[in-house]
């Protein structure tokens, strides 16, 4: 997957990221028949008790990313209130064929002044993780990846993984397959992170539940943005992707992708989805 970025190798070279990285070739075993798919799928746990309103993105449609109600908090405990009021992300395609998913996802956004805020909710059988540092081949494994065009005519735009073990690896590309990318998780402030696991990591004879977890990127990290927070009303793109492996050792793999892609390559931006960040 991710074919089209051998032009990062540079970067990533220089970052400490083997030469191989966001290349991969198709995994083998093929991926087990949909029939083995669990009846029901475990519904995504919450702080509240009450019951949490929850609008979904609909396909063809732009998402709104709203502000922040307040606080987020940065941990493994699942969302509080204020994640309620995100649409959430729930519709994933395989790129090329356009098939339907074997394990669900949930993905939200949310945004203030001082951070962009990612929360997921992956349903995994089989969970997938090693990996600790951003400099680590974090496509590898079980992983989340988020992309950000913010400008339709300039060419950088912004990169943001997370694996279960919550390592995180955020990039900002000057522009596509020109090797220039600075990786914004060693940088201050920090990009932080929280996941939390239901399930037995690296272990196929058991079946797990899900991993999930949050991220905060800060603005400031955004220079090529001018390291502010967007204003309201304001457009970007976006897609949201996933790295689903299972199996014997973990070589089956499933890609997803919240845009339609016909191609399989993650950056290829100009199939992503609009965007508007609201009050």
């Amino acid at each position: 997957m991710r074919t089209g970025v051998l032009w990062l190798w540079a970067a990533a070279i220089a970052a400490g990221v083997p030469a191989g990285a966001g290349c991969r070739k198709k995994a083998e075993p093929p991926p087990e028949p949909a029939a083995t798919r669990p009846a029901r799928e475990p519904s995504e746990p919450t702080r509240q008790a009450e019951p949490v309103r929850r609008e979904y993105w609909q396909r063809g449609k732009t998402y709104l990313c709203r502000r922040a109600r307040g606080n987020i908090s940065i941990d493994s405990q699942g969302p509080p209130g204020q994640w309620a009021h995100a649409v959430v992300v729930r519709d994933f395609l395989i790129p090329v064929t356009g098939m339907t998913v074997t394990s669900t996802t949930d993905a939200r956004m949310l945004w203030d002044d001082e951070h962009l805020y990612l929360y997921f909710f992956a349903r995994d059988r089989d969970i997938r993780g090693k990996f600790t540092k951003p400099t680590d081949p974090l496509w590898e494994e079980d992983s989340i990846d988020w992309f950000f065009k913010p400008r339709a005519n300039k060419p950088f735009y912004y990169q943001v993984q997370v694996n279960a073990l919550g390592a995180v690896s955020a990039w900002e590309i000057a522009a596509r397959r020109s090797g220039a990318g600075r990786q914004l998780a060693e940088l201050q402030p920090p990009v932080r992170s929280a996941v939390n696991v239901l399930g037995t990591l690296n272990d196929d004879r058991d079946r797990d539940t899900y991993y999930r977890g949050v991220i905060a990127v800060p603005w400031k990290l955004m220079k090529l943005i001018g390291g502010r927070a967007p204003k309201a009303g304001e457009t970007w793109t976006f897609n949201v992707c996933r790295s689903d492996y299972s199996g014997p050792a973990g070589l089956t793999v499933e890609e997803q992708a919240a845009a339609k892609l016909t191609t399989q390559d993650y950056h290829h931006y100009e199939e992503y989805v609009p965007l508007k960040f609201v009050e």
